[in-house]
């Protein structure tokens, strides 16, 4: 009779833990599912940033532009170039956000843009400086991850301050119902969450970056009130201006900053040694509502 007992309560553990173990990996295939659903959609709304053309076509053939009659051709040609940034649509009118030093340093012009106070031709600017770039009027090239669609978008509106860091560029004639992603709220940002970033680090074209959220208040410096989310995440020039994203919501909790480094001693190549900068594999990004609070005086200021 004990036999008979043990056999059976073997029988049941047996079945409980197999039980057990389809559950879990119903589990993962689920929260794999949901994050593949979220990639694509976080895909279909991201662009890279190139540097402006009056006409996209300018990339693949600077004398004769007309001569790039297939689409195809050009986008094939774009793979070849490197990209200064990323970015994301924020509404299916297609207006973009990146970040602001992705335009203002050298990225989308040939020169530096420099902004003067007082011109008749403004850029809008915030705390009610407006104020205009010495192009008059600064323009990127967007390019979809996917290469099948090139637009020019115009610099609508930069906020350069530490902790802010956002520009935004408003797309040339869009199309109708473009993607975009929508941000989180301030209740929705919260540590320990998995984030990811589809970017071009270092120009390797629409790669994804996971990461898991370490502080969502941390301080730039002591005398700036902004905060910025730090998160650990392997961030590469490219990145920079792209979507931080929620692997569980899809929504945008942050935009990608600058990625974090420390001193340290290392040898020179003239073999003494010197200091040099190394990554910790954390990275800053902009708060979701630091972006919503842009877009809020862009806004106001239209």
């Amino acid at each position: 009779m004990k036999k008979i007992v043990c056999c059976l309560l073997l029988l049941f553990v047996g079945c409980a833990k197999s039980i057990a173990a389809t559950d879990q990996q119903n589990v993962i295939a689920l929260a794999d599912k949901q994050r593949e659903s979220v990639m694509k959609e976080t895909r279909a709304a991201t662009y890279f940033v190139y540097s402006d053309r009056s006409d996209p076509r300018y990339i693949f053939d600077e004398e004769q532009p007309e001569n790039v009659t297939d689409e195809h051709v050009f986008l094939d040609a774009v793979r070849k170039i490197l990209p200064t940034g990323t970015a994301f649509g924020v509404n299916a009118k297609g207006l973009i956000v990146t970040a602001a030093h992705v335009i203002t340093m050298s990225y989308c012009t040939s020169k530096k843009i420099l902004f003067t106070p007082g011109d008749p031709e403004e850029l809008l600017h915030p705390e009610g400086i407006k104020r205009k770039a010495k192009t008059t009027e600064t323009y990127c090239t967007l390019i979809t991850p996917t290469y099948q669609k090139a637009f020019r978008a115009k610099v609508v509106f930069i906020d350069e301050r530490e902790g802010v860091d956002t520009a935004l560029l408003q797309i040339v004639d869009p199309p109708k119902n473009l993607p975009y992603l929508q941000l989180a709220t301030t209740e929705e940002l919260h540590e320990g969450a998995e984030v990811f970033t589809l970017g071009a680090p270092r120009g390797d074209l629409n790669l994804t970056t996971f990461g898991i959220v370490s502080n969502i208040d941390y301080p730039k410096s002591r005398d700036n009130p902004i905060r910025v989310i730090r998160f650990q995440g392997l961030i590469q020039p490219g990145n920079s201006g792209g979507a931080l994203v929620s692997s569980a919501t899809g929504k945008v909790v942050g935009m990608v900053n600058e990625r974090s480094y420390v001193p340290a001693i290392a040898p020179m190549p003239d073999k003494r040694l010197g200091v040099a900068q190394i990554s910790t594999g954390m990275a800053n990004a902009i708060r979701a509502d630091t972006i919503a609070n842009v877009l809020k005086k862009f806004a106001e200021a239209k």
